[in-house]
């Protein structure tokens, strides 16, 4: 079976897809990732501004087009900035208009305030885009941890499919009971070597790169905590700050001067924080240094590989698990190969009752999968080498 993804940038939801499916090739109208997706990936990507692309008929089609037309729904005062048709819309609306002619089912993925906020651009796609040309909707919530992936990764899947087959999921087996923490997933990693470079500014890196912070930052890294970011650290112990980053402190209008993406040192025996743009401030638990790409890289299980290009920690925060990717292709081919027959339903699973629940969906334009509670929730001290009082501590 071929599938297509249509602004999939770096690439990551497509190293999920193509253990599944045949994937022609990536449609873009921007040039982030294309790098990755040709070299790391390899798949050709297409990218054409004004989205005059190829006519490709294929099975699935999937992507992850910019979150911001839905974080931003409701930001605004006017067209361009504000509605289901501002700026920021812009490739959802490619996306959509292109696989609801091109393919019999549609796996795309944003921020989870796409399924709250931005109800009212959902709204209008099924309204206008889907149910007049003989669609279904499935709304999945999901999280990363399902797959034994060491983030509590969430995020919306908005799923189109034809109809005359139904659409089900088969939940992820969980690969533990136990929640899966940053050692799980970097602790290997710790005695590599490492050096520095402004990945921001070039594509000259390895897989043992961090980013090169400022002389302040680098000076107050051996002052950070666990768990603690530089706002924390302003708030708790003001005096282990620099100068310059006193002054930011003394002038602060909230108590988050140094925002949500500045230094923040991670910890083994908690899951890793959710990548955003800005992960490449992550800080090491143990060493006074940014997380590599590499580290990064594993985090979101891009299985020993990393991307190519500048911006590698976008790269990696803005894409989609391959875990993910796979799962949710997987299912599309269940739905293309008629698995469900007559069974319709939604269902979410219940964390307080180990069960899940759910109802009879026959003839419903829409329905719900909810799996952001699915996941191991128990804390295991056996798998550390260490005891685990010496890795929260040291």
């Amino acid at each position: 079976m071929k599938a297509l993804g249509i602004h999939v940038f770096a690439g990551g939801f497509t190293h999920g897809v193509k253990k599944v499916f045949d994937v022609q090739c990536q449609l873009e109208t921007h040039n982030f990732g294309r790098e990755t997706c040709e070299q790391t990936f390899n798949t050709e990507f297409i990218n054409h501004a004004d989205a005059k692309w190829p006519e490709y008929d294929v099975d699935f089609i999937y992507g992850n087009p910019r979150c911001t037309a839905f974080s931003c729904m409701t930001a605004g005062y006017d067209d361009n900035t504000h509605g289901a048709f501002a700026s920021q819309t812009i490739d959802i609306h490619q996306l959509c208009e292109y696989a609801v002619n091109h393919a019999d089912i549609v796996v795309w993925e944003s921020v989870q305030q796409a399924f709250s906020t931005g109800r009212p651009l959902l709204n209008h796609l099924r309204d206008n885009v889907f149910l007049p040309a003989g669609f279904r909707i499935a709304h999945i919530l999901l999280t990363a941890h399902s797959f034994g992936n060491a983030q509590n990764r969430r995020r919306y899947f908005f799923v189109a499919y034809k109809r005359g087959r139904n659409f089900n999921i088969v939940p992820p087996e969980l690969p533990s009971v136990y929640q899966p923490t940053l050692y799980d997933a970097i602790w290997d990693l710790r005695d590599r070597e490492t050096h520095f470079t402004r990945t921001d500014r070039t594509a000259d890196y390895d897989f043992d790169t961090s980013q090169e912070f400022t002389p302040d930052e680098h000076a107050v890294l051996p002052r950070l905590p666990n768990g603690w970011s530089l706002n924390t650290l302003g708030e708790h112990r003001y005096d282990d700050l620099p100068d310059s980053m006193k002054a930011c402190w003394d002038r602060r209008i909230s108590n988050m001067p140094f925002s949500m993406h500045c230094c923040h040192r991670t910890q083994w025996m908690r899951p890793a924080p959710t990548l955003h743009g800005s992960c490449a401030r992550f800080i090491h638990p143990w060493k006074h240094r940014g997380w590599t790409v590499g580290e990064t890289a594993t985090v979101m299980g891009w299985e020993g590989l990393i991307p190519r290009g500048i911006n590698p920690y976008a790269q990696l925060a803005k894409g989609v698990c391959p875990c993910a990717g796979e799962w949710l292709a997987e299912q599309a081919k269940l739905y293309l190969e008629d698995h469900w027959k007559d069974e319709d339903w939604e269902s979410s699973y219940n964390h307080n009752t180990g069960r899940w629940e759910g109802q009879d969906c026959h003839g419903a334009d829409e329905k719900v999968f909810k799996l952001t509670s699915y996941f191991g929730h128990h804390f295991d001290e056996e798998r550390f080498h260490e005891d685990a009082r010496t890795l929260r501590h040291r």
